[in-house]
């Protein structure tokens, strides 16, 4: 009965460990998905930031050549 005891517990700290792995696994996806969510958001702001400063540069242009093509 000793023998069986002792290979109980050893089974069970292995399934503890077992378990504390995966609660990190668990915790760095979560935290992945929130560093990627963030990203995204960034992507979404450089590129809306970017699209404006062209359709800025745009505008100027074309003001620029109304302005020499009146000359």
């Amino acid at each position: 009965m000793d023998k069986y005891n002792e290979k109980r517990l050893r089974i069970m700290e292995i399934l503890n460990q077992r378990q504390g792995y995966l609660s990190k696994i668990e915790n760095g996806l979560e935290d992945l998905s929130k560093d990627v969510k963030l990203l995204k958001k960034d992507f979404k702001d450089g590129l809306a930031s970017l699209a404006k400063s062209i359709s800025d540069s745009e505008i100027l242009k074309s003001t620029n050549d109304k302005k020499f093509d009146k000359k």
